[in-house]
């Protein structure tokens, strides 16, 4: 059998030069992923020692102001073990001390049958906190407090001061946690201590929720409080928490051995992390328990894996450049293997077909890599994910803003749902859905109610849907339907991930007011769970990832016409913002359909006229081959003209150069099998029928989209 290569120094040559190829890329791809996993690893090292030290500081902070109310109940009860004080005395350093102690929703004074006064069954004298202010209430008047349910009486009286809860007060009216400690009266002759009743000192369980809500959980993470029996004190859904649920109630429910692990080992007050996937975003997780030892509670937090601060952009050219080294691997070693430096006919299709499954797999795979990690899904401003982030933004924005001379803004908490949306255009949403607004009747009164949405065009329709009060605000909620400008970009179509932003900004534009998001509204507010949509919320075509508000400071050329205008320079726009991903199944097969069957064909009619007996067979000359690639090319121009169409961008977009690759085939093939009939001497094209054209046409086209992917997504 002819080879093509003849025995020699070519031969040996070719062989050296694949195995070194084949050593290099061996090695370098090794180093390569060592080197990305070395990265990747020493971030997340990183960043959980980080999220260690602030689960240990958050519980520290609890630990600390829990020791400080303990020591208040203990003085208090002290001072009516001693008896120094009078009892009005004793109820007018319990109100200041609620009145000074924000934390403190608190403190009841309750004796035991008949002793407070013979003639008296049950007394109980309580201060609670009400409208910012410690009222007194009668707990004896509200219910009987010694009957067994109500642990933070019974309990301290047999056993001793101790934290209870959660619980409902029925006196306060809130859910809270509470310390009790009893008081004695001391025998003056035998010296025995007999109970007389308990200092209760209650926190409400809205001061856990202000003191983990100030911990960093990451972007999508959340923190959680359980007590000495495993009962969440706090967590963000609610619902835990009001059923008195426990961690191993939430464990067995979700299968999550890893909560499972975590509550047995934060009951015997140890500390430590755990691989666990979060019951509220089902994403995979690390969750970090430390204890808080003068209540033997336990603070949890769950860190999103994926919420580790890696530069996106050196992870995909990491990636990249593994595939790309990879892929030259793949090459080199069935080259190697198959002997492509023999020349044998056979090995090369062999090679061939390795080479076209090797390319094309790495192009889905550069796909699957910019998908993944594509910079644009980076927050633009100020990323708002959770009440700590609110709170902190709010701050240092109202401190700016009264620096600037403007005075403090106003803010409005501003929600939104979304119910609908629909491309009605290339750069044009269609969306319809609620905004909700809430308005205190006192910070708010000289502002009207009401928004506008800057980015609308066209028709909107704005209407009322609902208004009522909700304690000392006026919530009102708009039903709206408009069509949005969508600012997309198609420079990388079809393998794009976009950013639909809604831009939300009160009406008023003069009276320094701010839209922040109502995050009390959602029952969870990670971006994963996409709060603001709902379950059934589809857009063709495209797949939801995540959703979130964000701040976006802007800037301003003009005042609008408004004297002293603040909001010129620098001022913080509310966005809500929905993450979504080209469904690439259905992208891929309106689009590169034609491209694909043209590609085939081609191939097929490089075959047909370049032997004889084909184009004999199938009786078809070489003008008829000629007709039939001019036909081709016409649909592939047509296809080329529709999808331009359809993306408006006047650069050139990822999917264009898949159709100028093809255009070059349709030129060559036509040239080759002209040159190949009309006898031209050239070895290149006379060998075997035309045998290069016909190795290389896969391999040329496919490293060629190869190369175009690598240099786009790079």
């Amino acid at each position: 059998m002819e080879k093509l290569f003849p025995k020699g120094k070519i031969q040996k040559l070719m062989f050296w030069c694949l195995l070194l190829a084949t050593l290099f890329s061996f090695f370098l791809s090794i180093f390569l992923i060592y080197n990305h996993i070395s990265y990747k690893n020493t971030i997340a090292k990183k960043v959980k020692n980080q999220v260690v030290h602030h689960t240990m500081e958050g519980a520290r902070a609890i630990d600390n102001i829990l020791k400080k109310r303990m020591s208040i109940a203990q003085n208090i009860a002290d001072d009516l073990t001693a008896n120094k004080l009078s009892m009005k005395e004793i109820l007018k350093k319990i109100r200041d001390i609620v009145d000074e102690n924000l934390h403190i929703h608190g403190i009841a004074i309750a004796y035991r049958p008949y002793a407070y006064n013979p003639k008296v069954r049950l007394h109980a004298s309580y201060y609670a906190r009400k409208y910012g202010k410690p009222q007194l209430i009668q707990v004896e008047s509200v219910y009987d407090y010694t009957k067994s349910e109500h642990e933070w009486y019974t309990l301290p009286m047999e056993k001793g001061a101790m934290w209870v809860g959660p619980y409902s007060g029925q006196a306060g009216g809130v859910l809270m946690t509470t310390y009790s400690v009893p008081f004695y009266k001391v025998d003056s002759a035998t010296k025995e201590k007999i109970a007389l009743g308990v200092v209760a000192l209650d926190i409400s369980l809205d001061w856990v929720k202000n003191i983990v809500d100030s911990l960093d959980f990451g972007h999508s993470g959340y923190g959680a409080v359980i007590s000495k029996k495993g009962v969440y004190l706090y967590h963000p859904n609610r619902e835990y928490v009001q059923k008195s649920k426990t961690i191993f109630d939430v464990a067995g429910e979700s299968k999550d051995t890893g909560r499972e692990i975590a509550g047995i080992k934060s009951l015997r007050g140890e500390k430590g992390v755990v691989e666990h996937t979060g019951v509220t975003t089902g994403l995979p997780s690390w969750l970090i328990f430390e204890p808080i030892p003068s209540a033997g509670w336990s603070l949890h937090l769950t860190f999103i894996k994926d919420d580790i601060p890696v530069n996106l952009d050196i992870l995909r050219r990491q990636l990249m450049v593994i595939v790309l080294v990879l892929t030259i691997f793949g090459l080199s070693f069935s080259s190697l293997v198959f002997r492509a430096y023999e020349g044998d006919n056979g090995n090369l299709w062999r090679i061939c077909t390795i080479v076209f499954i090797v390319l094309l797999s790495g192009i889905g795979i550069l796909w699957h890599i910019a998908l993944s990690f594509d910079t644009d899904l980076k927050s633009r401003g100020v990323k708002i994910i959770g009440k700590a982030g609110l709170d902190s933004f709010m701050h240092s924005y109202s401190k700016e803003f009264i620096q600037r001379g403007a005075g403090e803004p106003k803010y409005v908490p501003t929600g939104i749902f979304i119910r609908s949306a629909e491309f009605s255009g290339a750069n044009k949403i269609l969306m319809s859905g609620y905004i909700w607004q809430k308005y205190n009747n006192k910070t708010h009164k000289d502002i009207s109610r009401g928004f506008i949405l800057p980015d609308a065009i066209g028709d909107i329709k704005i209407s009322e849907a609902y208004s009522f009060m909700q304690k000392d605000m006026r919530v009102i909620g708009w039903y709206f339907q408009a069509t949005l400008y969508g600012r997309l970009d198609y420079s990388r179509y079809p393998v794009d991930y976009e950013r639909l932003g809604i831009q939300i900004r009160h009406q008023d534009l003069g009276k320094n007011v701010i839209l922040i998001p109502d995050l009390e509204a959602y029952k969870f507010i990670n971006p994963s769970t996409l709060p603001g949509l709902g379950k059934d919320f589809v857009i063709p075509d495209w797949e939801v990832k995540n959703t979130f508000f964000e701040f976006i400071m802007k800037n301003y050329d003009t005042n609008f016409g408004i004297q002293d205008y603040s909001g010129q320079d620098n001022f913080p726009e509310l966005y809500f913002n929905i993450m979504i991903k080209r469904n690439l199944v259905d992208a891929f097969i309106r689009n590169m359909t034609p491209l694909i069957i043209v590609a085939l064909l081609l191939f097929a009619v490089m075959f047909i006229m370049a032997e004889e007996k084909m184009s004999k067979k199938f009786a078809m000359d070489i003008g008829e081959n000629l007709v039939f690639i001019g036909s081709m090319c016409f649909v592939i121009i047509f296809s080329h003209i529709n999808t331009r169409g359809r993306i408006p961008t006047q650069e050139i977009f990822y999917l264009e150069y898949f159709y100028f690759v093809i255009y070059i085939a349709l030129l060559w093939v036509p040239i080759s099998a002209i040159l190949f009939v009309g006898g031209n001497k050239s070895s290149f094209i006379q060998y075997k029928g035309n045998l290069f054209s016909k190795l290389l046409y896969w391999p040329v086209i496919l490293g060629a989209l190869f190369t175009i992917t690598m240099i786009t997504f790079y």
